[in-house]
């Protein structure tokens, strides 16, 4: 009990300056005074510790020794509750802040929708929109379970359904209902699987026929790539061949190019002309005339004043870049190739052909060359043929 005594009370550690300590010290006694910790520094000075409660005693008892009295220390819960009372708008706004922390934690801050293959998140997300949950929303006022039956109700997929609120989170998982597969049809048509273009064969993934080609082997656009033939000598039957055949494919862009062109600059010589407009005819101030034999002009007019810039020019030949044209040829290239195709390599090549360059971008990719191409469908008197002339 002494010791929870000891935690509540609030106590003063002061200095003690006098000529008479002693008279001090026995004035606190008859007082009553709780006096601990004393410490005799020398002489004429002490330090000890009272209750904050006895400190207007002592400070009577030190006024009457005509002495000086100095606080070192302040201990207890009253100290702090003074020091919270000086910083009373502190104090508010500490109090705020957590009031609008707790306030701000009542709602709905974020939504999380966890589903599988089919049902896409943002359908969920607009179904519960329409429900009037969304971010902001109060979370007392969110039935998780009426949440869950009227999503199941309103989503065929759904097989299993767990709605929550986790913190400041809305969190809905979501499990899908499985289609049993689907059994593919025959078609009512079969063909085969012909080469689009040119061609070296790479791989050949067939899904249904059989294949003629060979990794390696070299095709020119129309060969058959996969013959829509499945089954084994007499229990042979025809079926729509499908697959992919991704092959090397070369594409080659060529262009002759002059070597040097001529272009038009200027040499830096200038001359200013100046002159007025009168009824369409110019007078001209000074003698300032133009020599220039090849030059550009400029004309600047102010109402009726002119003013007339000449700059002398002169024919340069320069040489042709041919890194632009290689470029532009490139991208010609690849303007025409399928958006699934992979560039394996770049290889331009400039020819000098006398007073031109011939130049030559061959691209070579890999490029799936495979093509459907349907076979007229059969008469009953066709197939009575085929069966009877294996």
């Amino acid at each position: 009990m002494k010791r929870f005594d000891d935690v509540k009370a609030s106590y003063v550690t002061v200095r003690i300056e006098a000529v008479e300590i002693e008279k001090i010290l026995n004035f606190l006694w008859n007082k009553n005074v709780d006096v601990r910790d004393i410490k005799n520094n020398n002489k004429f000075s002490v330090d000890l510790k009272i209750e904050l409660k006895d400190y207007k005693v002592l400070r009577e008892g030190v006024k009457k020794a005509r002495g000086k009295l100095v606080v070192l220390d302040r201990k207890g819960m009253k100290f702090f509750f003074m020091h919270l009372n000086s910083r009373k708008f502190l104090v508010a706004g500490i109090a705020a802040f957590f009031f609008v922390l707790y306030y701000l934690s009542t709602f709905i801050w974020k939504v999380d929708i966890i589903t599988e293959r089919y049902l896409a998140p943002v359908e969920v997300r607009n179904m519960l929109k329409e429900y009037g949950i969304d971010v902001t929303k109060k979370k007392t006022s969110i039935n998780v379970v009426e949440v869950e039956k009227a999503l199941v109700r309103d989503f065929d997929e759904i097989m299993w359904i767990k709605v929550r609120i986790e913190g400041s989170k809305l969190s809905v998982e979501i499990k899908e209902r499985q289609e049993p597969p689907k059994i593919k049809e025959k078609p009512d048509y079969t063909g085969n699987i012909v080469a689009r273009k040119n061609g070296i064969v790479n791989r050949i993934n067939t899904i249904s026929g059989t294949p003629v080609v060979k990794p390696g082997q070299v095709v020119n656009a129309g060969d058959i790539l996969i013959q829509g033939q499945e089954g084994k000598e007499t229990m042979e039957f025809q079926v729509m061949a499908e697959g992919k055949v991704p092959s090397t494919v070369f594409y080659e862009e060529i262009l002759e190019v002059p070597k040097t062109y001529v272009e038009k600059e200027r040499t830096g010589n200038k001359k200013v002309r100046y002159g007025i407009n009168v009824n369409n005819k110019i007078i001209y101030l000074g003698k300032s005339l133009n020599n220039f034999v090849n030059y550009d002009k400029i004309e600047t007019k102010w109402g009726i004043f002119i003013r007339e810039e000449y700059f002398e020019t002169e024919e340069v030949e320069k040489t042709v870049e041919t890194d632009g044209i290689v470029k532009d040829l490139q991208n010609k290239i690849y303007l025409n190739l399928d958006r699934a195709a992979k560039v394996l390599s770049v290889a331009p090549e400039i020819e000098d052909i006398g007073e031109k360059n011939r130049i030559r971008v061959l691209v070579t990719v890999e490029e799936d060359i495979a093509k459907s191409e349907i076979a007229p469908p059969q008469t009953e008197e066709q197939s009575e043929e085929d069966s009877a002339n294996p």
